[in-house]
């Protein structure tokens, strides 16, 4: 038997159809949208864990000014490259400090303070002496990685040297660029104003100097142990020479050296940084053993 539907019933029918028809598509899409939300969160996650796993550093560039001598410090190869102790404690560090990137630029003595002063280095290294009129401009690493062994060399066989006491009155050549000799002498000379020493201030290079010594024209020069070393095995020049001991030198010059870096909030850190990797560097014999390979001796016994 036929069931006769009127209007109204027959658009009841279609409304009740549609949402059958809506339903099971609501029920196929949701679970869909779904997995495809938590796969893409599950890739962001994967991302940020291989961007963290994958080795990389960000890297903060650290342009370090140096004069690139004396050797056995510093000196430059026939390629330009730079070589010596303290570029080799440097690449220690950067093995240490992965978030840094290390380069040298080579440059005079005294730019390398105008160097940070004008923001251009943001480190120095140049067997720096701390002094206190340095202290009072820039930032020095807690740890040194230089102790220096001060020589006072003279010709041989002269005998009118045989201590500190000796020098007064003598006569020497030096910069006048703020290196390490200068500043002793003329510390020398505050504290020996009843017979200071004859100081003539040249830029000849040490090599002149160190001929000089030898020919008589020059009474003697101050050199760390490892300078005069170098030059003799260099040059083939045969000096006398004593060694200045903590009483002669201390208070005259500090004979340890250190990194030096601006007195800013980032040459802080970066101090701070170096300061710690130089002390690894020094508790694992590091320091040790690169001292013996460029000077032939334990500069810290």
């Amino acid at each position: 038997m036929k069931m006769k539907l009127n209007l109204k019933q027959l658009r009841i029918l279609a409304i009740l159809a549609l949402i059958l028809a809506f339903v099971p598509a609501m029920a196929a899409c949701g679970p869909s949208g779904n997995d495809s939300a938590s796969e893409s969160a599950e890739s962001a996650d994967a991302a940020e864990t291989d961007s963290a796993e994958d080795g990389t550093v960000e890297k903060t560039s650290v342009l370090i000014g140096t004069s690139g001598s004396p050797a056995p410090y510093n000196w430059v190869n026939e390629d330009g490259s730079l070589d010596g102790y303290e570029p080799a404690v440097i690449a220690e560090l950067g093995n240490l400090l992965p978030q840094y990137a290390f380069e040298f630029e080579i440059t005079d003595f005294g730019s390398i303070f105008t160097g940070i002063d004008t923001g251009r280095y943001q480190m120095g290294s140049n067997n720096l002496s701390r002094t206190p009129e340095r202290e009072e401009r820039y930032f020095f690493a807690d740890e040194n990685h230089i102790y220096n062994t001060l020589v006072v060399a003279f010709k041989k066989g002269r005998e009118d040297i045989q201590s500190a006491a000796d020098l007064s009155g003598k006569s020497t050549v030096t910069g006048s660029d703020g290196v390490a000799f200068q500043l002793f002498l003329e510390s020398y000379n505050e504290a020996h104003k009843d017979a200071p020493i004859n100081i003539t201030y040249s830029d000849q290079d040490w090599l002149a100097t160190f001929r000089n010594i030898d020919n008589g024209t020059q009474d003697f020069g101050v050199w760390e142990r490892a300078v005069l070393q170098s030059y003799e095995d260099e040059f083939g020049i045969d000096l006398d020479f004593i060694a200045l001991d903590s009483e002669d030198t201390y208070g005259l010059l500090n004979l340890e050296s250190y990194f030096a870096f601006p007195k800013t909030e980032a040459g802080e850190q970066l101090r701070n940084d170096i300061s710690g990797a130089v002390k690894t560097l020094k508790d694992s014999g590091k320091l040790v053993e690169l001292s013996e390979e460029y000077f032939g001796f334990n500069m810290f016994e």
